[in-house]
């Protein structure tokens, strides 16, 4: 009969070579600082450092223009004060945005009223104005950029006419505006691709995590095999000593001094299978820790 071929030591070796290069990626630095990293907490501070960063243009303003008219105030206040309500409250904001993905609308008509009432092309606020497409890329992903892009553009361009008829034909520069109009599609782009991989990358992340789950399973299953093939053989070696003993007492019974031998050394084994069962319940009872003082140096006499 043909005898099956035992497995060689490279096959053996792979599942803890797998099992290694796991943990090794699980322990890596990097892994952690990439896993905080995608994180949508950190995307979200992102998006409102961007929005922080975008008042200090504005801000700028008050001091290089020699006569800051008095709605530059306004529109300012009321800026900061909507990077602070976001600030505060953005864990509500974001899931209230991921419900209702039309609440961006109103971000938008905001930072479209802005352009309008300081100046249009030459507003300060271009940057905020790009934070409603950069939060739809975030949260949508490309094709929820470039509908905010589609829905922002007649924003922005009724922004502007109104911003002409304010302040004249220098708010409404056609080269500018076509190009304002443009950046919000490119941000779309290039904002939702990243976007992307972060999501592709949290998952593949999420799926090395999970395989380490299940590798853990599997060692503790091989564990608990390899513990109970080790107490079937502590416990098959007295029983055979018992059951061989028993029989001689049966076969000489007659016998006392013999019966007393057999019975001795069966009680013997007996209690060695009490001991092993006592000590395998122990191992299933977490310890009982008790706090002492003592003497450090007498522990490490101890331990050399």
């Amino acid at each position: 009969m043909a005898q099956t071929p035992r497995p060689s030591i490279s096959h053996r070796a792979a599942p803890r070579k797998a099992r290694w290069d796991l943990r090794l990626l699980r322990n890596s630095p990097f892994l952690r600082r990439l896993s905080r990293a995608i994180r949508d907490e950190n995307v979200l501070l992102f998006l409102l450092a961007m929005r922080w960063m975008s008042l200090l243009p504005p801000l700028l303003a008050f001091y290089t223009r020699s006569q800051p008219y008095p709605e530059l105030y306004g529109v300012f206040a009321i800026a900061l004060l909507n990077n602070l309500a976001l600030s505060i409250f953005h864990p509500r904001i974001n899931a209230a945005v991921t419900r209702a993905p039309w609440l961006l609308g109103f971000d938008m008509m905001l930072a479209a009223s802005f352009v309008a009432r300081t100046g249009g092309t030459t507003s300060p606020y271009e940057l905020y104005m790009f934070t409603p497409v950069l939060a739809a890329s975030f949260f949508f992903g490309m094709r929820g950029g470039f509908l905010a892009a589609m829905c922002y553009t007649p924003m922005y361009l009724a922004a502007l006419v109104h911003a002409r008829d304010l302040f004249g034909p220098l708010a409404f520069n056609v080269q500018e505006a076509l190009t304002e109009v443009l950046s919000f599609y490119l941000v779309a782009i290039v904002f939702a691709y990243p976007t992307v991989l972060l999501r592709r990358l949290r998952a593949a992340t999420a799926q090395l995590q999970n395989a380490q789950q299940e590798l853990n399973r599997v060692e503790t299953l091989a564990a608990m095999g390899r513990m109970a093939a080790h107490l079937s053989h502590e416990i098959r070696n007295p029983l055979s000593t018992i059951g061989g003993f028993a029989r001689g007492i049966l076969k000489k019974s007659d016998d006392a001094d013999k019966v007393r031998h057999h019975a001795a050394i069966i009680a013997d084994e007996v209690q060695r299978l009490e001991e092993l069962l006592t000590d395998m319940l122990d191992l299933t009872h977490s310890p009982v820790r008790e706090r002492c003082a003592t003497n450090i140096h007498d522990v490490l006499d101890k331990a050399w």
